[in-house]
């Protein structure tokens, strides 16, 4: 009776193995295609501009995000008056390079001074759509606009400017959700800084 009962076991036994190694080979198959969907990123959605949507994949800026960010940058920069110059610094620091952070900070309190005693404001405007060059992890925005120095109210300089912004790809943590700094920045034209 014993052994009729499992006569059969052995062939049952090689069939339940086969089961067993197929579903365990599953699982790991399984397992390995959901890690590398849980940890490959998702490409997102964003609008460049008001004309259309598009598809943004990760690790990939599109020119006209680095165009936008140059001219956004540039322009805060180079816009204002006493009253503002604390704020654009602070705006700004966020958002350049570690080289040119120390260059612009080892000056910019001897600049606020001036700009405080003088009363002094700037204002720039553009005057014609930026253009930008990719040159590895960077790419170099040129950006032409007109700039006015004012001391008070009188007007002391007005000038068709080019500026020149090298931009630099960086990891997008914390402050920065852009994954871009301003490495450089300088007037074409004058051939001097633009601080």
């Amino acid at each position: 009776m014993f052994f009729e009962r499992y006569a059969g076991a052995e062939f049952e036994n090689v069939k339940l193995h086969y089961v067993l190694y197929l579903l365990g080979s599953l699982s790991v198959i399984f397992a390995v295609l959901l890690a590398v969907t849980a940890f490959r990123p998702r490409p997102i959605y964003y609008i460049p501009g008001a004309a259309q949507a598009g598809l943004a994949y990760p690790d990939r800026i599109p020119e006209s995000s680095v165009l936008s960010f140059a001219s956004a940058w540039l322009m805060d920069w180079m816009n204002y008056t006493p009253e503002t110059i604390d704020g654009v610094y602070s705006r700004a620091f966020r958002f350049m390079g570690p080289q040119l952070l120390s260059k612009v900070r080892a000056r910019s309190q001897e600049e606020r001074g001036k700009i405080l005693s003088d009363r002094l404001s700037s204002i720039f405007t553009l005057t014609d759509d930026a253009r930008v060059a990719s040159e590895g992890r960077s790419f170099r925005v040129e950006i032409d606009g007109k700039r006015g120095v004012y001391m008070g109210k009188e007007e002391i300089a007005m000038k068709d400017v080019r500026y020149v912004v090298v931009v630099r790809r960086v990891p997008a943590a914390g402050e920065n959700i852009y994954g871009l700094v301003v490495e450089d920045v300088w007037s074409k034209e004058a051939d001097e800084d633009a601080l």
